[in-house]
């Protein structure tokens, strides 16, 4: 075992719809021009909108995993299936995932609601995703030319440079360094990657996204981890008219 990380690609278009959400309705800026941020939230029904509050809590990053429930460890997952997944959800997933992130002890302010309410908290969320993916289907697909022509240029670069010096030129949010990747975000925190893949996810929205892949793991662990970094919060959102 080495200490080289491995990496794979996915075509998953729900992380570019996820991030387009958190730019137009949470405040978490992504890159999204002015008039496709009022388009988006301007599409979005009132439910989706309360239920993308938590995401805008100020100096907050952490969420539950059902966020994505189809993780794109093993290839690509098509839009349809992560919806379909997201509706079926029981209610007590939410609350499960919540404590699996936040620890048995009182939640979050922020994430209190949806704990409170959770069926109709996964409603709005799903409600918001799909009135998104309606509104930049037509997008995703004239950008799915760029976004391969980007997936070659990352493959060759893979076999040229090596993982460690791509990993360090997606984006400057991530800086690579001896050992391990450091991720900018509000939220301070270290993972162990061991033997498991690092997955990354082209996005129309804002680059690239990346994900720790949680399949195959070994007695035998490499020394990579991924360190997110403190960085200053984005100024507080104010929800728009339709969410309050």
């Amino acid at each position: 075992m080495t200490s080289t990380p491995q990496l794979s690609l996915s075509i998953s278009p729900h992380l570019t719809v996820l991030a387009m959400l958190t730019d137009a309705l949470a405040g978490r800026r992504r890159g999204l021009p002015d008039r496709w941020r009022e388009t988006i939230a301007s599409r979005v029904a009132r439910p989706g909108h309360q239920a993308v509050r938590p995401f805008a809590a100020p100096g907050h990053s952490v969420a539950p995993d059902c966020l994505v429930p189809h993780a794109p460890v093993a290839g690509d997952v098509s839009v349809q299936e992560q919806f379909g997944a997201l509706r079926e959800l029981p209610p007590g997933r939410l609350a499960a995932d919540l404590e699996q992130a936040f620890g048995p002890g009182p939640l979050p302010v922020h994430w209190r609601s949806a704990a409170e309410r959770p069926a109709a908290w996964l409603h709005g969320y799903a409600g918001a995703l799909s009135d998104i993916w309606n509104t930049v289907e037509p997008l995703w697909k004239r950008a799915r030319p760029l976004l391969d022509r980007e997936i070659r240029r990352v493959g060759v670069a893979a076999v040229r440079g090596g993982p460690e010096l791509l990993l360090g030129a997606l984006t400057d949010r991530i800086t690579c360094v001896e050992g391990g990747l450091c991720i900018a975000d509000v939220e301070a925190s270290s993972y162990e990657l061991g033997d498991r893949k690092i997955v990354l996810v082209p996005r129309a929205a804002s680059g690239w996204w990346t994900s720790r892949a949680w399949r195959s793991r070994s007695a035998s662990p490499t020394r990579w981890r991924c360190r997110r970094t403190r960085r200053p919060s984005s100024p507080a959102h104010r929800p728009s008219p339709a969410g309050r």
